[in-house]
């Protein structure tokens, strides 16, 4: 009953959004993700697994339908096997399984969020279907369930480096799983290699490409971004820079923030600004860099300061940490009751075109890109994302009664190894995103998806006296 009304939801859901908005989502990040894979590049700003994604779909369509279709119903059936592993371990009230459903399945913000062109959809189905596979192998693990599980790892790896802290929450699970010592130690060892190659395989591309020893030249623009969000706060006026080319970076941050008005200094929310501002202190030394070291390659030049920023903004939060945490780490973490909708707020950044890019990838005749409800997108999606902060706040909630219940061993076990894991994935994912980047919307779905399930599931536990399956599936309580 459940996979007919999922098939037919999805069918139906589908074909009626793209009534809706014919054409994909475009911003400027689905540009660098459309020019990678049409360089066939193997280094990018960016993780380059979604620009190989859209290589490999365009050997068989150029059509964006067949696209976003396929981002779509990646989320949806990983969704689905989330779902149906969750009824098969524990025993829901019917009103309960079907509201979890219709969140899962029927969901109008995983349609916006596969039409986007970005690793985000794509991103979201691959953590889903891996998440699921740790709770099976916390429950019950089968003969290949450690093998797909580093497989899906490896896979995420190449797509978002938010995924830096998932092999921590592999190796915790493992560590716990009913797996005998011998194969702890060999899943732990595994997921940890796994790591270490993506870590090389990467590192090894950019020295090839751009003679630049980094595994995330990105990570460091986006540090020192983040760092320059308490600029204006921080409690000493000179900081003491390591090496001549952070004094330069240092000298540069002080001349902006001494001309910039009063009301830029404090930025109201914590964005990536600092980063793609052309007059903001990273820019300035990047064209600064190019012009001293005359480089002929600005993109090089891009990747390998890099480095030159990671060391910056290292510095300032050694230096300051409290104002970081005041005003980068605090601010950063109220996304996780309102996260901002971000590239979601209006459709395609509110053009009615894109760019010759997408065109020429897509085959479009014209770069005329039309939707019905451009306009009311944030309207939309809005709701979604205070969802989010509900069930983060229901959760917490939650917490002291799950721990009391864990602790005097009165959880059946699915409950409890459910209960466990997820709590351990979304306080990973919690403290991760709270320092490594703004917290937005995009980068929360999967994880609303997940808490969204496990509020589901304390709420059950709570209302229907713990009436769980018995340990017909071989866990014992």
């Amino acid at each position: 009953m459940w996979l007919l009304a999922a098939i037919i939801s999805m069918v139906v859901c589908f074909l009626g959004f793209k009534f809706l908005y014919p054409h994909p989502d475009f911003s400027n990040d689905s540009y660098s993700y459309i020019g990678i894979a049409a360089a066939n590049d193997n280094a990018s700003v960016r993780p380059i697994g979604y620009s190989k994604f859209l290589r490999l779909v365009s050997v068989f369509s150029t059509s964006d339908v067949v696209t976003t279709g396929i981002q779509y119903f990646l989320i949806e059936l990983s969704a689905f096997y989330l779902f149906i592993s969750l009824i098969y371990w524990i025993k829901m009230r019917k009103a309960i399984s079907v509201l979890l459903f219709v969140f899962l399945i029927v969901n109008p913000a995983t349609l916006f969020m596969a039409n986007y062109i970005s690793a985000d959809g794509v991103f979201s189905a691959l953590s889903l279907m891996w998440i699921t596979n740790l709770f099976w192998i916390l429950l019950r693990p089968g003969k290949w369930d450690l093998w797909i599980s580093l497989g899906l790892l490896f896979v995420i790896l190449w797509f978002r480096y938010n995924a830096l802290y998932y092999p921590f929450v592999a190796t915790f699970v493992y560590i716990i799983s009913p797996y005998g010592h011998k194969m702890k130690i060999f899943s732990v060892a595994g997921g940890l290699m796994v790591a270490a190659l993506v870590y090389l395989l990467v590192t090894n591309s950019y020295e090839k490409k751009l003679h630049v020893s980094n595994f995330s030249p990105f990570g460091g623009w986006q540090l020192a971004n983040n760092a320059l969000q308490m600029y204006a706060y921080k409690t000493g006026a000179h900081t003491p820079m390591p090496t001549v080319e952070t004094q330069k970076v240092e000298l540069i941050a002080q001349r902006y923030f001494d001309t910039i008005p009063q009301r830029m200094k404090y930025p109201p929310i914590i964005a990536t600004d600092y980063m793609w501002n052309e007059s903001g202190p990273l820019k300035q030394y990047w064209y600064q860099y190019i012009k001293e070291h005359q480089v002929k390659d600005s993109i090089k030049a891009w990747y390998a300061i890099g480095s030159t920023f990671a060391e910056y903004g290292q510095t300032l939060i050694k230096k300051y940490p409290l104002d970081f945490f005041n005003h980068f780490i605090r601010p950063n973490s109220k996304g996780f009751i309102n996260p901002p909708l971000e590239a979601f707020t209006t459709y395609n950044l509110g053009m009615d075109s894109a760019k010759t890019d997408a065109k020429l990838w897509f085959d479009y005749k014209t770069n005329k890109v039309t939707s019905v409800f451009n306009q009311y997108q944030e309207t939309l999606l809005q709701p979604f994302a205070a969802v989010f902060g509900i069930c983060n706040l229901l959760l917490l909630c939650f917490a002291p009664w799950g721990i009391i219940k864990v602790l005097k061993g009165q959880l059946p076990a699915a409950l409890r190894k459910i209960m466990i894991g997820a709590y351990f994935f979304l306080l990973a994912n919690f403290a991760f995103s709270i320092v490594s980047a703004p917290v937005v919307f995009r980068y929360q779905y999967f994880p609303l998806l997940l808490s969204f399930s496990l509020s589901l599931i304390m709420l059950n536990a709570a209302i229907s006296g713990l009436r769980f399956k018995k340990s017909s599936h071989g866990i014992d309580r």
